[in-house]
């Protein structure tokens, strides 16, 4: 089974910690069979309790991911007849609602006009192309001229994660910045520097009133770019089911997920409907 990098990086990360609980619960050999509910609780113990990362103790999601990966591996591992354990089964994987932000079209604008050193002009466009296309940034990161449709003005590009293609129609922006870069990509840095400076170039544009609560600066991240496409093309009117078709999405409640809109917005946008004149 193939797995996108993002499934390897969290799959090594479950691996590691799994590795440190074996030695701190002074576990020689952790096979299989042992993959069972005691394990299940003694392990999850840890992790909410002695576990920790470079940036301190596993929070709800983080122990989720781990949890899950763990899962994946056990199922595996049944389902092909290395083991009669099935006790992953009844493994709940830990999820919380996290606070969202996505930006919209007229601090996407801000952004775009800010001038910035070159290093971090190129982080702030490889961001705008995924608002712009949806695409999750691995998927952006890989866009080349062999992508780009003149003849359908369309961008088409199997994702990694679902492995389904996407047809995506080019906003204007994205052909600026694709000319820009001689009709490539700009220099896209891994996902921790991205998000490092895309921090550092939200509160540069501060002062053009694009984002200027330190708190809601410290939620964006790459993936904000995503829900910025979905949330804005949504607030356009453009129907649910088309989204999904450019994001990949395929259930409308995963899709449901990215739409961060605000009750004021929704009240707006309702606003417009003849029931409400």
């Amino acid at each position: 089974e193939k797995f996108a990098k993002g499934s390897i990086y969290n799959h090594k990360a479950a691996v590691k910690i799994v590795k440190e609980f074996c030695e701190y619960a002074n576990i020689k050999k952790l096979s299989l069979e042992d993959v069972d509910a005691y394990f299940y609780a003694a392990f999850l113990k840890y992790m909410t309790t002695e576990a920790e990362h470079e940036r301190g103790k596993y929070k709800t999601n983080g122990i989720g991911k781990i949890i899950k990966s763990i899962k994946v591996f056990a199922r595996f591992a049944h389902e092909n007849g290395y083991t009669l354990n099935d006790s992953y089964r009844k493994f709940k994987v830990f999820r919380e609602e996290v606070e969202t932000v996505y930006l919209n079209e007229n601090e996407l604008n801000a952004l775009y006009l800010l001038k910035l050193p070159e290093n971090l002009a190129q982080v702030r466009d490889a961001f705008l192309v995924s608002c712009y296309t949806g695409l999750r940034y691995g998927d952006m990161a890989r866009l080349e001229q062999k992508h780009f449709h003149e003849s359908t003005n369309t961008i088409e590009i199997d994702t990694q994660k679902t492995k389904e293609r996407v047809v995506i129609p080019i906003h204007p922006r994205v052909k600026e910045i694709f000319e820009k870069y001689n009709q490539a990509m700009p220099k896209v840095q891994c996902n921790q520097a991205t998000n490092r400076n895309l921090k550092t170039i939200c509160k540069a544009a501060g002062a053009t009133q694009l984002i200027t609560r330190t708190e809601t600066i410290e939620l964006i991240s790459s993936h904000t770019a995503r829900r910025s496409f979905a949330t804005n093309a949504y607030k356009s009117g453009m129907p649910t089911l088309s989204i999904m078709k450019l994001t990949g999405h395929r259930t409308e409640t995963s899709f449901m997920k990215y739409i961060r809109i605000g009750k004021e917005e929704n009240a707006e946008i309702l606003s417009n409907y003849e029931f409400f004149k």
